[in-house]
């Protein structure tokens, strides 16, 4: 697949982001080990509060390595934000990497249980007490999210959710799902939105293996919802989807 975003894909450049890609795989299991190890030894006293250092430099490290341009329209504002709820849209296994580049101090992830199955990145997610969310068991799911906003009121740590649930199959933003804007609502926090496009040209749902490619990000304005009605939340999802689909469209033209 090729775009404006993505390289035309020829065999010797196949080849080059094959060995691109075992090159990214071992250089992060070298990165990551000794955070592992250190939080293994702390029980993970001190990893919310070093993780995004961290993220950033392995996340800024394996761009390059796959070679993958990430364009930030505005990447100070990472840095300025704290205690909120970020969400952005999924367009594939690349967001990880534009979350890492971009992650603001003190910041957990929640995740689907499954990441619990993937090889050694269950231990990073381990580590940096990130979330791994059952949704299929209901009582065990609502206890998490208990311990998350016990978590966000106490210690003032942003959570970052993809609300669409799952990485887009074609490209689209698709319909998103209440659990980020019931858990901003309730604890009172703001969101802040991220719009990302190129990942999905670069990494579609069925591809194990990156183009090298640029991709593009930008924050949007924050949105305060101290006045947000938990039994009425329909026309605030529905105006911040518009607001973050619209702003995805112009950002993919420029």
């Amino acid at each position: 697949m090729t775009s404006r975003h993505s390289r035309p894909q020829t065999i010797l450049t196949k080849i080059l982001q094959s060995f691109r890609t075992v090159v990214f795989c071992l250089y992060s299991a070298c990165f990551w080990l000794p955070f592992i190890l250190f939080s293994i030894i702390t029980w993970r006293a001190y990893s919310d509060k070093i993780f995004y250092c961290w993220a950033r430099a392995w996340a800024r490290h394996s761009l390059c390595i796959l070679g993958i341009k990430l364009q930030i329209a505005n990447p100070e504002i990472s840095d300025d934000i704290h205690a909120s709820v970020l969400i952005s849209n999924h367009q594939s296994t690349l967001d990880f990497l534009i979350w890492g580049a971009l992650l603001p101090p003190r910041t957990i992830g929640i995740g689907k249980s499954e990441i619990a199955y993937v090889p050694y990145g269950n231990l990073i997610w381990w580590a940096s007490r990130f979330v791994f969310l059952h949704r299929d068991e209901h009582d065990r799911a609502l206890n998490q999210l208990t311990e998350v906003r016990r978590r966000m009121k106490e210690d003032r740590v942003s959570v970052v959710i993809m609300p669409e649930g799952t990485r887009t199959p074609d490209g689209q933003m698709h319909e998103f799902k209440y659990g980020a804007f019931l858990l901003a609502t309730e604890t009172q926090r703001p969101i802040r939105p991220l719009v990302i496009t190129g990942a999905y040209e670069l990494l579609p749902r069925q591809c194990s293996i990156p183009a090298s490619g640029t991709i593009q990000a930008r924050f949007l304005d924050e949105v305060p919802t101290h006045e947000w009605d938990e039994d009425n939340l329909d026309p605030q999802v529905d105006s911040l989807y518009q607001h973050m689909l619209q702003a995805q469209r112009e950002l993919s033209t420029v």
